[in-house]
């Protein structure tokens, strides 16, 4: 009996090496091992990298193809494709691009059809200066849905830039700098993260953590941001004399996630939900946390925002420019938009807010967002948190006297609160947002939702790996979540399709101011999950091969037994 036990035991041991080691899913396609092989592939192959390399060079053909790093590294000095447009995931970038009078990127200057990018870090360093107008970890510019019109656009998940991105540009306007993109079509990031410094230089500057400039040609565009974090500085410098000696107007657009959204006649929905800035921002004329502009008209293209916390500091005002009527926005959340659609709610702020001394701006005091024409009275703008409210002067201010009525000071808003320290970290903010949200079919039916572990987590958190918080007479614990709580989710919100089209409003875009900021505490970052992955072949034949194989060896062994 011990006989046939043992041989049993060894046989299924044996098995289970090959059967139930399983490895990670293995990559697909032509397996790339040197620079030359890398520089030579097919335009429209299937790839991946078997060992890390470094490039001399930049793969000059469109490529439209997949590009699986594989877990391995790829050091440049300069940008990996001149054009990319296909899939791109599990590498990691090292290195710098330095380039002079031309646009740069570590990954890919161009992407004509549009990039699905996952699980890509990008670590190297890049700076452009002289004629060139955009730079950015990942891509400069993105026209997927310029090129073809039935794209749904690009998309980047669980991506990371950590190198600085820097640009001083001589360029007649716009110079622009991102952590991931400078300028895309329709995109949407989710779990995404900018930890680096961006700095855009030059007449009119943009600059962002995440993306810059979103749908700047009308058409069908999204421009949507899920759990994606800030953490680098962001600043737009102005250079107050372009190369032909012509002044600026100064009118630099900064934030955290999204410099400038939209333009007219696009059809579009802007969303963020549940992110974080932890970055401080310095800009001049629309600088905010998240959204420094974001074109707004009617029902066609909007912005809502959500479940999001700010604790960078911000600087704003102008300090020369060509424009007698210098006004310049500076908000929490969005710098300016102009459409009653507008949705900002169940957000949090705990930045502080310095105006340049040098700004000779005229606005009166700051604005929890910018506007000109809209009845921002009917926005929907609910359970807003901020720890120096005080700050904020106005609501919304509208520059122009044609636009009196739209002078609203920031307690004819319900929705815009003060808040204390001490009410962030006992868990009552995330209690009452949560409670209010129950009922909304905005973020929290996508399953947006604050979490906060009492007695550790100064601030609330979107991350739902961290606790519930319940009501237990008069306090605030940490407890089993109710029937109505949402199912956590990091997965993207499906877009609502929009059909008419918007009406007529102004876009600008420029650079920065400059002022001393304090740090403030940083938000817990969001940990986005990443996606599902197709269950791993076994070596040796599969699982039902295994299981055929151990069914023998058993009958074997009973055979044995009799035998014995």
């Amino acid at each position: 009996m011990r006989r046939t036990l043992s041989i049993i035991l060894s046989a299924i041991m044996l098995l289970s090496a090959c059967v139930f080691a399983i490895p990670a899913s293995a990559a697909e396609g032509t397996a790339i091992n040197t620079a030359d092989e890398f520089l030579n592939m097919a335009a429209e192959g299937t790839y991946y990298l078997n060992s890390d390399i470094t490039l001399s060079g930049t793969y000059v053909n469109a490529f439209k193809g997949t590009f699986d790093g594989n877990g391995h590294t790829v050091t440049v000095s300069s940008p990996m494709f001149a054009d990319f447009s296909g899939v791109v995931k599990n590498l990691t970038i090292n290195g710098a691009v330095n380039y002079m009078d031309a646009d740069a990127a570590a990954f890919a200057v161009l992407s004509s059809y549009g990039i699905q990018a996952e699980n890509v870090t990008n670590n190297a360093k890049v700076t452009v200066m002289g004629n060139g107008q955009y730079a950015a970890g990942f891509v400069c510019i993105d026209k997927a849905t310029q090129n073809d019109k039935s794209s749904e656009g690009s998309s980047f998940t669980n991506c990371v830039n950590n190198g600085e991105i820097y640009i001083d540009s001589t360029v007649a306007k716009n110079p622009t700098a991102a952590g991931l993109v400078a300028r895309a079509d329709s995109i949407t990031f989710t779990g995404c993260t900018n930890n680096a410094k961006v700095t855009s230089k030059g007449n009119i500057a943009v600059a962002a953590g995440i993306c810059a400039r979103i749908s700047p040609v009308a058409g069908n565009n999204n421009a949507i941001a899920y759990n994606c974090v800030n953490k680098g500085d962001i600043t737009s410098v102005e250079a107050y004399a372009d190369a032909a000696g012509k002044l600026s107007t100064g009118a630099s657009e900064t934030a955290g996630l999204f410099a400038n959204i939209g333009v007219k006649s696009n059809v579009g929905t802007y969303i963020v939900y549940g992110c974080v800035n932890n970055g401080n921002i310095t800009g001049t004329y629309r600088t905010s946390g998240f959204v420094g502009y974001c074109y707004g008209s009617g029902t066609n293209q909007y912005l809502d925002l959500q479940f999001c916390i700010n604790t960078g500091n911000i600087t704003y005002g102008r300090t020369a420019s060509s424009d007698s009527n210098v006004y310049d926005w500076c908000g929490p959340f969005i710098g300016y938009t102009n459409t009653k659609e507008t949705v900002v709610k169940y957000n949090i702020d705990i930045g502080s807010y310095t105006k340049d001394p040098a700004s000779i701006n005229k606005n009166p005091g700051m604005s929890f967002f910018g506007c000109s024409t809209a009845d921002v009275m009917v926005c929907d703008i609910q359970h807003n948190y901020l720890i120096n409210k005080e700050s904020f002067s106005y609501y919304t201010y509208a520059s122009s006297d044609d636009n009196a009525a739209q002078r609203h000071v920031i307690d004819e808003c319900d929705g815009v609160l003060p808040v204390t320290l001490e009410d962030l970290k006992s868990g009552k903010i995330a209690y009452i947002i949560n409670e209010a949200a129950k009922a909304d079919d905005y973020g929290y039916a996508e399953g947006y939702a604050f979490y906060q572990n009492l007695g550790s987590d100064d601030l609330p958190t979107v991350d739902s790996t961290h606790g519930w918080v319940t009501l237990s007479g008069s306090n605030y614990v940490n407890g089993d979540p109710n029937a109505t709580e949402p199912e956590a989710t990091t997965a993207a919100p499906e877009v609502e399709e929009t059909t008419a089209a918007p009406e007529e409003g102004d876009v600008t875009t420029a650079p920065e101011g400059e002022g001393e900021t304090t740090t403030a505490p940083e938000a817990q970052q969001t940990e986005a999950q990443p996606g599902d992955t197709e269950p791993a072949k076994s070596g040796c034949g599969g699982f039902v091969a295994g299981s055929v194989a151990i069914v023998a060896i058993l009958g074997t062994a009973l055979i044995i037994k009799k035998r014995d």
